[in-house]
């Protein structure tokens, strides 16, 4: 097993433990555990929807033409809900990271040499040089 896929594992278990912990006497522990599952279902779906169409492909490459309601929609519900992703920084940032790609001042290269360096760019962008 990678190292990845034990990390993974243990955010997966400890956030059914948290839930499970947190979860108000009245419901007890195994209806904490499906509420905070589904939440992480529904936000991880949503993020996903989020990201990968309306932002990536919808807005930064304008590969995908969506109804403005539906944009506006999945926009509110994901940083209502979700976590909360600027987009005009997001999609400034791909265009960066397309622009200078795998090259210096790419803001998500892979010639990073460490993944803590990775996690630390991705966290605090830097503007190219």
């Amino acid at each position: 097993m990678r190292i990845y896929n034990l990390l993974g594992y243990s955010a997966l278990a400890l956030q059914l433990v948290l839930s499970a912990w947190l979860a108000p006497p009245s419901l007890g522990p195994w209806w904490g555990m499906a509420i905070g599952f589904g939440y992480l279902v529904m936000s991880w779906f949503l993020a996903g929807v989020y990201l990968s169409d309306v932002m990536h492909m919808g807005i930064t490459h304008g590969g995908l033409d969506y109804k403005e309601w539906f944009i506006k929609g999945v926009t509110l519900l994901n940083n209502t809900l979700g976590v909360y992703v600027d987009p005009v920084s997001w999609v400034n940032r791909h265009r960066l990271h397309h622009r200078y790609a795998d090259h210096h001042g790419d803001p998500t290269s892979s010639m990073a040499t460490a993944s803590g360096e990775r996690c630390i760019s991705a966290c605090f962008p830097t503007r190219p040089r």
